[in-house]
């Protein structure tokens, strides 16, 4: 429903009716896609369907022009917040939401730095959202090993070791995954 919608909304032809045939399709062919049912048979991935969910949800609330309510805002703020904490790939829900903000503005003076602003709330609560979570969870991915004196890391070294393990997490966040089994370890 999330396709059909945000498909119906970014739909730019005059006819009514070829919008929601096209809408149509592109729902089938997401819903029928081999990718689908690789997600059923592992109850850990539902992670993905989150995470693909609330990004779906963000990208169809950003279709439409940022209204200057504040609720609005805040609304996207939390979606945007909910499929990064989902999974570490909904962390690309920022940067899609703000492309097409930007594409879809009326403005075109400044349209970077207003669509920016614009977003401010979403920036401000998935950067407060990841820090506490990455303080939880002793790092981005989740669990580090365990304690300091085993090689693990904690919250806040976790923090602090970010720049030099961005590369690490980079390298996770693409991994394909096998179908049907569960997920290995590394790559």
């Amino acid at each position: 429903l999330a396709v059909f919608h945000l498909s119906r909304r970014l739909s730019s032809t005059g006819s009514r009716s070829i919008s929601s045939v096209a809408a149509y399709c592109a729902a089938a062919l997401f819903l029928l896609h081999p990718l689908q049912v690789e997600l059923l048979p592992a109850a850990p991935r539902r992670a993905d369907a989150l995470c693909l969910l609330f990004t779906l949800l963000a990208l169809s609330s950003a279709v439409r022009p940022l209204s200057q309510t504040p609720a609005r805002r805040w609304l996207l703020a939390l979606l945007i917040t909910a499929a990064a904490l989902s999974k570490e790939t909904g962390l690309l829900a920022l940067p899609l939401v703000t492309l097409v903000t930007h594409l879809r503005s009326e403005e075109s003076p400044d349209r970077l730095r207003r669509t920016i602003y614009k977003l401010l709330p979403a920036i401000a609560v998935l950067a407060a959202a990841l820090v506490l979570r990455t303080l939880v969870l002793s790092g981005l991915g989740g669990y580090d090993g365990g304690a300091p004196e085993r090689g693990g890391v904690t919250g806040l070294a976790a923090i602090a070791d970010l720049p030099t393990n961005l590369g690490e997490y980079a390298k996770y966040v693409l991994y394909p995954q096998p179908l049907f089994t569960s997920p290995s370890p590394g790559p």
